[in-house]
């Protein structure tokens, strides 16, 4: 009898110990990842801040919008800009992956959908300002929000 007692016992704890093991699994499968550099640079959308400068033939200053989602996860950002379309964030023909963009106004609005690496390359034309909000996971406020210049 003990021994039958110890068993379901032993059976519940691993029973337990699995099913929280699987829940951190799926919590921890939803993170989104910004590495420091992406494939065509410095990555804008890292946490890192750092100088951007403004792109021209002779130094082709390049940076990566970079974002890896596992097969869960959704991202929105918005890039809100004031300045003419001209002087914001430019993007080179054909050098887009994983990015769905649309523009509204003074505002560009980037999605993507795990499992994506998503990556762009980026090119700052003039001077200027903008801010990024990133929301994560159908999140209806920013979950980052990031303020460039260049």
């Amino acid at each position: 009898m003990k021994t039958m007692v110890f068993s379901v016992v032993s059976l519940l704890l691993f029973g337990m110990i699995v099913f929280s093991v699987s829940c951190e699994k799926d919590e921890e499968s939803s993170e989104i990842l910004y590495p420091e550099n992406g494939y065509f640079g410095k990555n804008i959308l890292s946490v890192t801040q750092f100088d951007i400068e403004v792109y021209n033939d002779l130094t082709e200053n390049n940076y990566s919008f970079r974002a890896e989602l596992p097969s869960n996860a959704h991202l929105k950002i918005i890039v809100n800009d004031s300045l003419p379309e001209t002087a914001l964030i430019g993007r080179a023909q054909g050098s887009s992956k994983g990015w769905v963009s649309y523009r509204e106004g003074n505002k560009i609005i980037y999605y993507a959908d795990g499992p994506e690496i998503a990556d762009m390359i980026l090119r700052f034309h003039e001077t200027g300002k903008s801010t990024i909000n990133i929301y994560e996971n159908y999140s209806t406020e920013p979950d980052r929000i990031k303020i460039i210049s260049w």
